[in-house]
């Protein structure tokens, strides 16, 4: 957003169309008034900003949950399994 020459109305910039967003691949920009925000594709979840695993896939964080559930009662069954 930017002032306008009067000081006294703003100008929207569309950070989406000018390429000034932070939206992870796997994610649509939408602008906002002032801003923008990052929503994941479907099939995928997450907050929708560029970084480390922002939009996961369905299928892909399904399998991850799973394994840490595995990894969990992994480590309860070996604990419990020497008293």
């Amino acid at each position: 957003m930017m002032i306008n020459n009067d000081y006294f109305t703003y100008i929207d910039i569309d950070e989406c169309s000018t390429g000034e967003h932070r939206c992870d691949m796997l994610a649509m920009c939408v602008n906002t008034d002032g801003g923008y925000t990052c929503n994941c594709n479907p099939g995928y979840s997450g907050d929708g900003v560029a970084g480390l695993g922002s939009c996961i896939g369905t299928e892909q964080l399904l399998t991850t949950s799973y394994s840490r559930i595995l990894h969990v009662f992994a480590i309860y069954y070996h604990r419990y399994q020497r008293v």
